[in-house]
This record gives structure tokens, sequence and C-alpha cells, in this order.
């Protein structure tokens, strides 16, 4: 079953499946260094389950329960399953451990994922073109900003870039977001929202967004979910 959690919008409680959040990095890395020791001794891992897996030369994969890690030459990922609810999970403060550790790893960018479902009613009163479009038309002039945080402001045509059912907004310089959905059964969409920050290579201190910035989730799920549920 997956992670089910419960939000309140207009005085109504509504359900959103969690399928997974994640951190993605990408560099150059050494798969060799991934070991369930280096997890737990010095990037801070705390864990009742017992690690499953291998590290190898070019890939290393070790699973705690519902926690996977994954390295190979060139990406580094985080993988939690099934979340209980939208709170900046530990296993971003173990990532950002492990990048800071490897203090001479070459860096390029690292992003921010939560996928969840939304459940469309009927297909054929749903079209993913029609609400991708309406996210991107969203602006302060709108008596209710589906796509309004606290953290980044209204998301606007501006800033806003539309290919079938991938949308974009250019952040800032260095920082974008990108919300994604795909059809997973007839009624039923998987919706990807990803924050990611380039340029880790020129300043590592941005390794702290991967903490930092999940907060905009807890913001912009239930709000993307609510858009699109109310299409039905």
């Amino acid at each position: 079953m997956n992670g089910i959690f419960y939000c309140r919008r207009a005085a109504r409680r509504k359900t959103i499946e969690l399928n997974f959040a994640s951190v993605v990095c990408v560099g150059r890395f050494n798969p060799a260094i991934l070991t369930p020791h280096f997890l737990k001794d010095v990037c801070g891992l705390q864990t009742p389950f017992e690690p499953e897996g291998q590290t190898a030369p070019v890939a290393s994969q070790i699973s705690f329960g519902e926690l996977q890690f994954y390295v190979d030459l060139t990406k580094f990922q985080i993988r939690l399953d099934r979340p209980r609810d939208l709170q900046p999970p530990p296993f971003l403060e173990v990532g950002a451990r492990y990048l800071k550790v490897l203090g001479y790893t070459p860096l390029d960018r690292v992003g921010l994922n939560v996928n969840f479902n939304v459940d469309v009613g009927s297909p054929e009163q749903f079209s993913v073109q029609s609400a991708m479009q309406e996210f991107g038309r969203l602006s302060p002039s709108f008596h209710t900003p589906v796509l309004f945080s606290a953290t980044v402001g209204f998301l606007s045509t501006s800033n806003a870039v539309l290919v079938e059912n991938d949308l974009r907004w250019q952040l800032n310089d260095h920082k974008s977001l990108r919300l994604q959905l795909n059809r997973k059964q007839s009624t039923r969409f998987a919706c990807n929202l990803n924050l990611e920050t380039i340029g880790l290579d020129k300043d590592r201190s941005r390794i702290d967004a991967i903490i930092t910035d999940f907060v905009l989730f807890s913001e912009l799920v239930p709000l993307v979910s609510t858009h699109l549920e109310e299409r039905r």
C-alpha cells in the first residue's frame, strides 16, 4: 500500500497517495564507497533495518527496508518508497553529509522528487494537455491561485515552458521546478514534482538545498492534487 497522508483545503479532508520521494545527484562518483558502515558511521544513517544489496566498482545498491541507496559512476540516488507524509525525510540529511564528505567529488546538479497518484475520474472528461496549460496560465490576477507557494510565490506563464505532459518553471538562475503527469491506469495518473538545483560545481553550499527546498513539496503537492481532481 502506498503512503497516505491527509491535508485540509476549504474545510475538506482529502487523502494523497505518495509513491516515493527521492534525491538524485549527477556528477562523478566512486560506487565502491557506498557501504552500510559508511552510511551509518560517516553519514549518520539511523535505521532498524538490516542492509540488503551489494557494493561494486561500477554500481552499488543498498536497501534498508523502504529506503534505497544507489550509486554508479555518474549518479547518486536515495529513494524512499511510500513515505508517510511530506515532511522533510531524514535521508536528506544523510545525502547532504554523503556529498559533503566527498569534498573533491565533481558535482553538477541535484534534484528532489515527490511522486504521487491522482485519480481523475472519467478519462473522457480529463485532458492532460488542458490541465497542464491551466497550470502554465496561473498568475496573481487569478482569485484562486492554484499554484501559489509561500516559498517561491506565484508560478505563472512568464517563466513556464509546456511540452506535452511536462511543465517547467525557471525559479532563478540555478533552480527550476518541473511537473510531469503520466497515465498509470485509465483514471489514475502518477504526478511527479521535481525541483532541480544546478551549479554545485561552482557553489557547493547549494548541497544544503536538498534539505531546505523539500518544504516546497508540502505546499505544492496538495495544491496540484486538488486542482487535478477538481477537474473531474
